[in-house]
Order: C-alpha cells, then sequence, then structure tokens
C-alpha cells in the first residue's frame, strides 16, 4: 500500500501521526538545561560588540584633556578643549588616529575633520596642539 502512495500522502499521514502523539512533559533537568541555553543565546549581542554613549565615562588625565574607553585599552575616544597641549610621548603600540572634530597640530603636520593619521611603534609624538579644541578616535595595533 505505501508504494501505492504518493509523496504528499505521507507527508499528510506523518502530520497527522505527530497530532495524535500524547502530551509529554520534559524531564525537568531536561527543561532546565534548555531555558538556560535559550538565556543565553538571548543574551548575547546577535554580531560584534555595541558601546553605547553612556556605557563607559569619560576621564581626565589631564587638564583639557579627556578620554573615553571604547574596547579595552585598545580604542578610545580623545577629546582636547581648545588651546590645550599634549607633551611629547612615544607610542609603544602603533596608533592610528582619525580626527572626527576640529583640528590638531604637530609640528609642521595639521590634521583636520576627516584626516586619518598613523605612527608606528616606537614613533615619538612632538608636542601636540589643538587650537580649536578636537574629538579623536585613537586605536593601538
Amino acid at each position: 500500500m505505501a508504494k501505492e502512495m504518493g509523496i504528499p500522502e505521507i507527508d499528510e499521514l506523518a502530520a497527522l501521526a505527530a497530532l495524535a502523539a500524547p502530551d509529554a512533559a520534559p524531564r525537568p533537568e531536561l527543561r532546565d538545561r534548555l531555558m538556560k541555553s535559550i538565556a543565553a543565546t538571548a543574551a548575547k549581542p546577535a554580531i560584534g560588540t555595541i558601546v553605547r554613549p553612556g556605557d563607559t565615562p569619560w576621564s581626565s588625565p589631564m587638564p583639557g584633556v579627556e578620554t573615553r574607553p571604547l574596547l579595552g585599552k585598545k580604542t578610545m575616544l580623545v577629546r582636547m578643549a581648545p588651546g590645550t597641549r599634549l607633551p611629547e610621548h612615544e607610542h609603544h603600540y602603533g596608533e592610528q588616529c582619525l580626527v572626527l572634530e576640529g583640528s590638531v597640530r604637530s609640528d609642521d603636520m595639521e590634521a583636520h575633520a576627516g584626516d586619518f593619521t598613523y605612527m608606528p611603534a616606537g614613533s615619538v609624538h612632538s608636542q601636540l596642539y589643538s587650537e580649536t579644541g578636537c574629538l579623536l578616535l585613537i586605536t593601538y595595533t
């Protein structure tokens, strides 16, 4: 008889058989394990990490300069007030900098909003100065 039935009929019988099965409660430990798995999946962001404006605090390592960590110690925002100077410093890691607002000057180089700079590990920054104030996105490699 099964040979005489086409695929749609078998699918219909399988669906009806599933409805005919009695309800059964899962074992308590199986239910607990399933619920923990669902909660862990729901708690994780779908993709990557998002840091919202209030998630990390601004701190001030020196007058006129504020920093806000975004991802550990490798990615941060740096805000310099107008007229602020940062002393000469060495880069222990490569530094990538995107100027988001304002401008910043170092010796004869001036970077404006939209400009990107890179300082390799071991390089030395001469004094930085911002006449207008600036907001920088800094990442270390």
